[in-house]
């Protein structure tokens, strides 16, 4: 019984967001604003995704797609994240809504300066903010999309990820020299 509500949350989800996608065509900040408000409502319980944690990877985090519109391009994903596991500073290059499901990430973004502003494409760090269950942070490209993410306790951590569209490749930044490496993103299991 708790896997049908579970399901029911995440479809209701689903279609929200096909609905938020029709209702602001090109209106980013509109999206991610009721984007983000749908993915709090969905990560307000636990979802039942009990096979997430038994297929939980060892030393690496893992991306599962949970849905992938066709029409729109939108992209459901949750993230398993195994102890201590962290990101490179990086970005998505489209819009995203994180919610953390479970467990606990500590999320840092990064300023990058314009050429010219103290060196050419310095990358500054943002104090992090440890999100918890049921909270949901945003990346929105240009200005607000360079960050990392760091599952910091002892258990897997879950997230789910609402994305403008399938991530293929994404910038890997360093943060001394303000260079950025393109790279493919990791497989997706479905």
């Amino acid at each position: 019984m708790a896997g049908n509500k579970s399901a029911s949350r995440l479809q209701e989800h689903i279609e929200r967001v096909s609905t938020i996608l029709e209702e602001y065509p090109d209106d980013v900040i509109g999206i991610v604003r009721e984007v983000s408000r749908s993915a709090a409502v969905m990560v307000s319980e636990p979802l039942d995704l009990e096979q997430l944690r038994r297929e939980a990877p060892v030393d690496a985090y893992d991306r599962i797609l949970l849905h992938h519109d066709e029409k729109t391009g939108f992209a459901i994903i949750a993230m398993v994240w195994p102890p201590g596991e962290v990101t490179p500073i990086h970005d998505h290059g489209t819009w995203g809504v994180v919610a953390v499901l479970s467990g606990e990430l500590e999320v840092t973004k990064y300023d990058r300066l314009p050429v010219g502003q103290r060196g050419e494409g310095v990358i500054l760090q943002r104090p992090h903010i440890d999100a918890v269950p049921g909270m949901v942070d945003v990346v929105i490209p240009p200005d607000e999309d360079i960050h990392s993410i760091r599952n910091p306790l002892e258990k897997i951590s879950v997230s789910i990820h609402t994305y403008g569209g399938l991530m293929e490749t994404y910038n890997v930044y360093d943060i001394e020299t303000g260079q950025k490496q393109l790279r493919e993103t990791r497989s997706v299991l479905i």
